[in-house]
């Protein structure tokens, strides 16, 4: 009977909600009883173990397909705009993108030869304050767009993506906060490198996860902000810079 009490000691210990209620020592005989008692007890821990693992799965699913439904949108969100586009507002000109006023502000952008340009930004009106939370992990993009075009017939990048950061600086909870990202990078045409960037955050909320030892802090869709909020905040980044100019 001492090699089925060594198999019982190295069966599925992860999977033991509770100690079995038999233990065997060496050179011990073991009853009959006690060793189905034992699988038994494995079984039902293993039955648990499997249950949790296939509902895990389905909601890793579901979070999957919601995410790729919601990449699909954001593919077609925005326009190709293959000629460039330098499409700028007035000075001092206000507009709201995604829930947060912005004023045209000009700026003063010097090449190394000294030559002078005009740089019209969509900023925020009042500051935006920035978070204050110790993120400690942040996910990779939700959803992302990107694409290559002319910004005033300067070679430039937009990336637009929806991002999540997981605080973990909190002993009772996790909270992951939800936001979009629009980054504009204008590179030199001379030299290739990057001329002027900038970026735009805006918040779209937050879930918070009890820590309850199971340690298990995923995601499931209808912890997510809904899609229209997301589209209007992805949209609302890329209008920042669709207003802004460089001449």
């Amino acid at each position: 009977m001492k090699p089925i009490a060594a198999v019982l000691t190295l069966l599925a210990p992860a999977a033991l909600a509770s100690p079995l209620p038999y233990t065997f020592e060496a050179g011990q005989a073991a009853k009959a009883s006690e060793v189905n008692a034992n699988f038994s007890t494995l079984a039902q821990a293993q039955a648990g173990t499997d249950d949790q693992l296939s509902a895990v799965s389905g909601e890793m699913t579901d979070l999957q397909s919601a995410l790729a439904a919601l990449q699909e949108k954001v593919d077609g969100l925005l326009p190709d705009y293959g000629q460039g586009f330098c499409t700028s507002m007035d000075t001092g000109s206000e507009q709201e993108f995604g829930g947060v006023r912005y004023v045209s502000s000009a700026f003063s952008l010097v090449d190394a030869d000294g030559t002078a340009y005009r740089l019209n930004l969509m900023v925020p009106k009042t500051p935006q304050p920035q978070p204050q939370y110790p993120a400690k992990l942040t996910s990779t993009d939700l959803s992302h767009y990107s694409m290559d075009f002319n910004f005033c017939e300067h070679p430039a990048r937009l990336e637009n993506a929806f991002k999540v950061d997981y605080d973990l600086s909190d002993a009772n909870a996790v909270t992951a906060h939800f936001y979009t990202e629009t980054r504009l990078t204008v590179l030199h045409p001379q030299h290739g490198g990057e001329w002027f960037s900038d970026t735009t955050r805006l918040e779209l909320g937050q879930h918070e996860m009890a820590r309850d030892g199971s340690a298990d802090y995923q995601l499931a869709p209808q912890d997510l902000p809904s899609a229209e909020a997301i589209e209007a905040s992805l949209l609302g980044g890329y209008q920042v810079y669709y207003h802004s100019s460089l001449r």
